[in-house]
């Protein structure tokens, strides 16, 4: 059941990103990049990919769970959707590095990862989104 409810939150995302890409404005060219289409793209792809994940669980239902299981599975979806509200939140308080390492380390942590792994990996994408931004795309983050 969570699969259902997690495409289906999926889909509502995508859809409010596809909603949002629209209202930026076109490009300069009609043929060039306008800076709405790499949103559209991601905003696709989750409605797509929600669409998909939700009619995949419902045509192989297996065996329900336990209830407890159940119960546990929704807390860390809770957690994991209060976590990514709080780091929306903090979007513009704060450094960009300290807020996303903290966002990432919280997900992995509610995820169940170890802690070190987590760390690590956090830090690595962290660093690397910040750089591809700054350097790359020259982009200021707060």
């Amino acid at each position: 059941m969570a699969e259902v409810i997690f495409g289906i939150v999926t889909v509502i995302l995508g859809s409010f990103i596809l909603w949002e890409a629209s209202r930026l404005p076109r490009g300069v060219l009609t043929y060039a990049l306008d800076p709405a289409l790499f949103p559209r793209i991601i905003a696709v792809g989750l409605i797509a990919l929600g669409i998909l994940l939700s009619l995949t669980h419902l045509r192989h239902k297996k065996s329900e769970t336990s209830n407890s299981t159940s119960v546990l599975h929704m807390v860390r979806l809770l957690l994991l959707i209060g976590s990514t509200v709080g780091y929306i939140l903090f979007w513009d308080r704060g450094s960009f590095l300290i807020n996303t390492f903290l966002y990432l380390f919280v997900a992995h942590l509610i995820t169940r990862y170890k802690p070190l792994p987590s760390a690590l990996s956090s830090i690595v994408v962290t660093l690397c989104t910040y750089l591809l931004f700054t350097q790359v795309f020259r982009v200021r983050l707060f």
